[in-house]
């Protein structure tokens, strides 16, 4: 069990750190987002790299995957969004009104790093533990939250 949640942790940390640094999407993937027009875009760090790729509209939802790969690991987030949640989303990146704090796993510890304006994190993971809007995947294996 305290394997599981160690595991369950690392995958938050991971999926909210591939989010944060998602936030800083260009401005040609908020453009077609906000439209829902197919585009893939991929940010790569010394941690993860991570692709994320806006597939269109189905059943009025607009289709949204993002694979993160780690080390041995691929997370994979599938999430169908409303017109209305798109506009939230990149209302929320065009925003810098809101502060979240940065964690960071160190020496077998959760440690805060920094506070940093960027309102979209909030509404990135509203979403995204949302079981409506998306779900999540490592592997082949399933997280729901």
């Amino acid at each position: 069990m305290k394997k599981f949640i160690i595991v369950l942790m690392g995958l938050v940390l991971t999926v909210g750190s591939a989010f944060a640094a998602n936030t800083n999407f260009s401005k040609e993937f908020l453009n077609r987002l906000s439209t829902c027009t197919y585009y893939s875009e991929s940010i790569e760090s010394p941690f993860f790299t991570s692709k994320s790729e806006i597939l269109g509209w189905k059943q009025d939802k607009c289709q949204f995957i993002n694979k993160i790969y780690q080390v041995n690991n691929i997370y994979q987030i599938e999430c169908k969004f409303s017109k209305d949640q798109i506009n939230k989303l990149i209302s929320a990146v065009a925003s810098e009104n809101a502060a979240v704090m940065q964690y960071e796993f160190k020496d077998n510890a959760i440690k805060p790093v920094a506070t940093v304006k960027q309102p979209a994190i909030g509404i990135w993971n509203t979403y995204t533990l949302d079981k409506n809007v998306c779900r999540q995947y490592v592997n082949k294996g399933r997280f729901d939250f």
